[in-house]
């Protein structure tokens, strides 16, 4: 979520002194059918595959993860994650960090995937402080911190496609599963739907599975503020502006905050169906996990 935003958002609601929560059906909403698109889509991948298992988390680390997500939850799931899976060299691991338009890798100084053996409980701590302080060169205060997600999962693609590739070339290791997480609090600074979801920035990423045992994208929704957002009628004032596969816009931001964040949301939602995975919102009072995603 771009800070600008967030700001507005914070303090129309220190503005109203709102004092409820936003109203959700259950906590921590698995999405594995997408209401947006009408698209049933499977929550995991085939438990009964021996294929090696090779996992991406893609987090958002643009300023307003500090305050949508403050206690770094995101982060934590994905640890908790990670301890309860097998350790053998045939699951592994790579993490990417995103604010503005920069990406990095976390594990290693080059994208590649870490065996899941060589994560001793001191590199995965080490690993959740780089996500959570990770930064943006660019100057936020010139408008520089412009969040692309465009930018991280193309990189994240490139990871993918260059480790197929390998496997297929060298005939060994076999076919992997790949599954990623792309986790965010928001949306890009400029609307990007037009690439997300109406090209091929994530249906690329799916088609990677023609090369491999599987490949599956994960999206996960963490809007967490210590400060609730007031409520207010989707009708109140709001215009939307939408046209295609593209979300609905709000033609005046601020107008209604809450509607914001489900739009959020609702794209998240339909980049989860086009990538054949499944999808998750967690608000406040929802602990966040990433439980089920994968066998």
């Amino acid at each position: 979520m771009h800070s600008s935003r967030l700001l507005l958002l914070a303090s129309m609601c220190a503005f109203a002194a709102c004092t409820t929560d936003i109203d959700l059906e259950d906590a921590g909403r698995d999405a594995g059918t997408s209401s947006d698109a009408g698209v049933t889509t499977d929550a995991g991948v085939d438990a009964g595959s021996n294929a090696p298992l090779k996992l991406v988390f893609i987090f958002d680390s643009s300023r307003s993860t500090t305050i949508t997500d403050p206690s770094g939850e995101r982060v934590a799931a994905m640890t908790a994650l990670l301890d309860q899976l097998p350790v053998t060299p045939d699951t592994s691991v790579a993490v990417m960090a995103f604010a503005g338009t920069t990406t990095g890798w976390l594990n290693e100084s080059t994208p590649e995937f870490t065996p899941l053996p060589s994560l001793t409980p001191l590199a995965k701590s080490t690993l959740a402080t780089r996500v959570l302080t990770f930064t943006s060169p660019q100057s936020p205060d010139a408008g520089g911190e412009s969040v692309d997600w465009v930018r991280a999962l193309g990189d994240a693609w490139t990871l993918v496609y260059l480790d197929a590739m390998s496997a297929l070339t060298n005939g060994t290791p076999p076919k992997a599963r790949y599954v990623l997480f792309f986790i965010t609090d928001g949306r890009p600074t400029f609307n990007q739907d037009d690439e997300l979801l109406c090209g091929d920035v994530v249906r690329r990423i799916r088609n990677l599975k023609l090369y491999a045992e599987d490949v599956t994208l994960h999206t996960v929704h963490i809007f967490k503020p210590t400060q609730p957002l007031p409520t207010c009628a989707a009708d109140a004032g709001v215009t939307f502006v939408a046209g295609g596969c593209i979300v609905p816009m709000i033609a005046n931001p601020g107008t209604c905050p809450t509607v914001e964040v489900d739009l959020d949301a609702t794209r998240l939602n339909a980049m989860a169906a086009l990538g054949g995975g499944a999808f998750r919102d967690f608000r406040a009072g929802q602990p966040v996990n990433y439980v089920g995603l994968i066998p």
